[in-house]
């Protein structure tokens, strides 16, 4: 029910802006500053890229302690409230299941409402934090750089904003069709008809929350109206932005401003990063040309316009 509600949030403002909080145990792990581990891969057809929260911010894993950088004062964002209707599919068939300890059929109608109402965004100062990461180095024996260095898979990336709610909130989603959720039979209760057999579907809930269910605010009572409810207390993370780290063998670091300066871990010298990125520019150029000109050429010789004159 959370991460459903965050993505459409997250969809609605721009994909390509916030990265949607996974859940609500891992919105907790979230404010600027805050370390997350990216991993990324390929797959049949297709490549992945991944963000986890930690438990750590960039104070953490720096060697100079007490480094100040300047978060700036929360600022409205948007306000949004939005009602959706998704299909279960089979994944949330699952998570209905184990929390209703009932069977729920497959492509059963959901009807989620989310009144984040108003939402406000927390950034740090970015040049505060482009100019002062320059001057200290990383801990590069910390237990969070020690399990990720030497993966070329995996990256270390710092939230440089986030948005929240302002307000507590409640989210709610509701099955669709009052036949959805099936108990089974009761052979306590052979002589019942079928249609006390039934749960009545009406404010059901999608998805069980990762982490502690009453910790989570979560409604868990198995009632005949099982209506299902998620209080988000004010302040809640919906979302992230990162940059990733580019880190040295010794501990310097350099954030992924743009796209020719990669992060990850134990790269012989930044500058002969930027400088070897500079040369593959340049050679993929050199041979877009080259290639732009031959294809050019046969086409002419292919149209008559150009003849081979023979010596």
């Amino acid at each position: 029910m959370f991460n459903i509600a965050v993505n459409n949030l997250v969809q609605s403002i721009g994909g390509n802006v916030y990265i949607p909080s996974l859940s609500l145990a891992a919105s907790k792990n979230l404010a600027p500053l805050s370390l997350v581990e990216r991993e990324s891969g390929y797959l049949p057809l297709s490549t992945f890229r991944d963000y986890y929260t930690t438990e750590f911010n960039l104070n953490d894993v720096l060697q100079d302690k007490g480094v100040k950088f300047d978060i700036e004062a929360d600022q409205p964002f948007c306000t949004f409230k939005r009602t959706s209707t998704v299909k279960t599919g089979r994944k949330l068939e699952g998570s209905l299941t184990r929390l209703f300890d009932a069977g729920v059929k497959s492509e059963s109608e959901v009807i989620i409402n989310a009144p984040f109402g108003a939402i406000s965004s927390s950034e740090v100062n970015l040049q505060s934090l482009l100019s002062k990461i320059r001057l200290h180095k990383l801990n590069m024996c910390h237990e969070l750089i020690g399990e990720l260095s030497g993966n070329k898979w995996k990256a270390l990336c710092v939230v440089t904003g986030v948005i929240k709610t302002t307000t507590d909130t409640v989210i709610t989603a509701n099955l669709n069709n009052s036949r959805d959720l099936d108990l089974g039979e009761d052979d306590s209760d052979e002589g019942e008809s079928d249609d006390r057999k039934k749960i009545s579907t009406i404010g059901t809930v999608v998805e069980a929350i990762v982490g502690s269910v009453a910790d989570a605010g979560i409604s868990t009572d198995h009632e005949t109206t099982s209506e299902r409810t998620l209080q988000l207390p004010a302040g809640t993370v919906l979302g992230y932005q990162v940059m990733e780290l580019a880190i040295t063998d010794e501990g310097a670091a350099r954030l992924r401003v743009s796209h020719g300066l990669k992060g990850g871990f134990h790269l012989k010298s930044l500058a002969v990063q930027q400088a070897n990125s500079s040369y593959s520019v340049k050679s993929y150029l050199a041979m877009l040309i080259l290639s732009m000109g031959l294809t050019l050429i046969a086409a002419g010789y292919s149209s008559g316009k150009l003849k081979w004159k023979e010596p």
